[in-house]
């Protein structure tokens, strides 16, 4: 939501809080497999979202999907 406000340093204090959760592992390998870097990184990902890269709005609705996937997955007890 943050990045979406343009606050990106805020970004990425949430993204520290947070540390490790499974839906930023599946992302980061969903993420891995599209630009076949096994390094990626969400500080690198709020950069190229601050820097307006054509990748990063792609990038952000398939996080938005996965995170929806997770929470989904949660509700119904899978």
């Amino acid at each position: 939501m943050h990045r979406m406000e343009g606050d990106y340093g805020n970004s990425k204090y949430w993204y520290r809080s947070v540390g490790s959760h499974k839906s930023m592992e599946l992302i980061r390998e969903q993420f891995s497999q599209i630009d076949g870097n096994p390094n990626w990184d969400v500080f690198e990902f709020v950069d190229a979202c601050q820097q307006n890269d054509p990748r990063a709005h792609e990038y952000a609705q398939l996080e938005w999907r996965l995170l929806f996937d997770h929470c989904f997955h949660l509700a119904i007890g899978q």
